[in-house]
């Protein structure tokens, strides 16, 4: 996992201060991260890699309509 890569340990409670993000776009974070979690890593071979911009899906296209 990242916190493994980072050495830390997933039990530690540190704060990690986000004082530039509001909890609305924090909320969306959580939501996308929440929807995507279970999907396969991409492989290193995978082509999908190299996908323009504006090749997204309709999820994703209406999830970054966002006021910042």
């Amino acid at each position: 996992t990242m916190l493994e890569d980072l050495g830390m340990d997933e039990d530690e409670q540190e704060v990690v201060p986000l004082p530039k993000v509001n909890s609305a776009i924090l909320k969306k974070v959580i939501q996308w991260d929440t929807f995507y979690r279970d999907d396969p890593p991409p492989t290193e071979d995978d082509d999908s890699i190299d996908k323009r911009t504006d090749d997204i899906s309709s999820l994703d296209a209406d999830f970054l309509k966002v006021d910042q």
